[in-house]
């Protein structure tokens, strides 16, 4: 009896262990003797769920510890299986499909690098593995909702990477040589700036060209102050399709941007007097239409205000799209310094950066800055805040709503309310953050306890 008692003992506490335990608002965790603390890591997935990551070495074998917790959208926090690397090794991308979490890490010696695709289940934690030799840091990564895209540019074509989990990775070719040189060339002469518009944005990005996924799609564009071009993409074939709208007809145009949302083009020029917005289906190429904005909101000063200052010298025009509540759409618009301005394609990019270990893969316009700010050190990434955008409402039959204020679908934080719990308190360190619709989630070191701390914040 007593040999039964003990192997059903055994078996149950053996299936305890082998599934992540759930807790909520807070979880702490103490570094064994042998030790040392890499870096930590936070990312928002899809708004709902986050991933945290904490980073060890072994003082003893100088092995790598990757330690990788999951918190869904009930603010459950899970502990997923540990993975161990003989290198340092940095986050490339991270996406979720269903219940399937994969998270893809660089990690190597120079000219010996290495792609580790590690897949995750969410339910039980189990680990699956699948490493690309010889692996070539990408020209742009484009992290999609259930899939992550890799793009690498050659002379005549972009060789596009398809990852959705622990498999050889698809391949595809974006071949230039059915389009036209000088027309590739104008996508491609500044690296495009990805835009995610998964999240609520508030105040877009200045770059000419620009990269989205949206109904499958790569959708690359490109703006000048005469012409406007898309070329979408099959990420699995590399077809390609090129759209170029035309606005020789518009005077004294000083400064455009664009912005795509749900496969339509929303072009924004202004003439110095007036924004006008075209709005084109990017599947059939039609307009759907035309807007003098001024004229539409002759009594909005803001507005005014906002054409005169983004039509001077070194001020630039930024432009977003955002889903409202009851159906409507939230089209923001903003004047910045075109200098100090500086647009991340998603905000948790650039606030969840590992301490001096990894190197951001995005394209950025700056020096890449390392994964994990210190909120109480590393000012320099605090060094420009926008002013807050003028916000016009459209109903979903692209129409202007001039009475309504508009609603965001994705709550706005005030992430300087939380950033100043870290930056206030030199007792936490090497801290990471993730803003979800519904809560705030960290991931830090704490000197009072000596233990690491992932916890939620409504």
């Amino acid at each position: 009896m007593k040999s039964i008692f003990t192997f059903c003992f055994l078996l149950v506490f053996s299936i305890l262990s082998a599934t992540p335990k759930p807790l909520t608002e807070e979880l702490v965790i103490r570094l064994q003797e042998d030790e040392k603390l890499i870096g930590t890591f936070s990312g928002d997935i899809d708004q709902q769920t986050s991933l945290h990551l904490l980073v060890t070495k072994n003082k003893q074998d100088d092995q790598y510890l990757v330690k990788t917790y999951f918190i869904d959208a009930n603010k459950n926090i899970s502990a997923l299986e540990n993975a161990v690397f003989p290198e340092k090794p940095s986050v490339i991308s991270y996406h979720l499909k269903d219940e399937v979490l994969t998270l893809l890490l660089q990690q190597g010696k120079k000219k010996e690098e290495k792609l580790e695709i590690l897949e995750f289940s969410t339910v039980n934690g189990g680990l699956k593995r699948f490493s690309v030799e010889n692996f070539e840091e990408p020209y742009l990564i484009m992290r999609g909702s259930e899939k992550t895209f890799l793009l690498n540019k050659k002379d005549e074509e972009i060789e596009i990477i398809s990852i959705t989990g622990a498999l050889e990775p698809e391949k595809a070719i974006l071949d230039f040589s059915g389009i036209n040189r000088d027309t590739a060339e104008k996508f491609f002469k500044k690296k495009p700036e990805g835009i995610n518009t998964a999240e609520f944005v508030a105040q877009g990005s200045i770059n000419p060209s620009k990269l989205y996924y949206t109904h499958e799609k790569l959708v690359f564009d490109y703006k000048s102050e005469k012409e406007y071009f898309i070329l979408s993409v099959e990420p699995d074939t590399g077809e390609q399709e090129i759209f170029k709208a035309d606005f020789s007809d518009l005077d004294k145009v000083k400064e455009v941007n664009t912005y795509i949302y749900e496969n339509k083009a929303f072009l924004f020029m202004n003439n110095r007097e007036d924004i006008i917005l075209r709005i084109y289906d990017i599947e059939s190429q039609k307009l759907l239409r035309e807007v003098k904005l001024r004229e539409e909101f002759s009594a909005n000063e803001d507005l005014k205000k906002l054409i005169t200052k983004s039509s001077r010298k070194n001020f630039s025009l930024t432009a977003t799209v955002n889903t409202g509540i009851e159906n409507t759409l939230l089209v923001n618009l903003g004047a910045v310094p075109t200098y100090e301005y500086f647009y991340m394609y998603n905000w948790w990019w650039q606030h969840t950066m590992f301490h001096n270990m990894m190197m951001q893969q995005i394209s950025i316009p700056k020096p890449q800055l390392p994964f994990g700010p210190n909120t109480a050190q590393d000012n320099d990434l605090y060094y420009y805040s926008a002013p807050r955008a003028v916000q016009l409402v459209m109903d979903k039959d692209l129409k202007f709503l001039k009475n309504s204020a508009g609603t965001p679908v994705r709550p706005q934080f005030d992430k300087d309310k939380y950033l100043d719990i870290f930056r206030n308190n030199e007792m936490l360190k090497e801290e990471t953050i993730s803003f979800t619709t519904g809560s705030v989630r960290a991931i830090y070191f704490s000197e009072s306890t000596k233990s690491i701390h992932i916890k939620i914040f409504d």
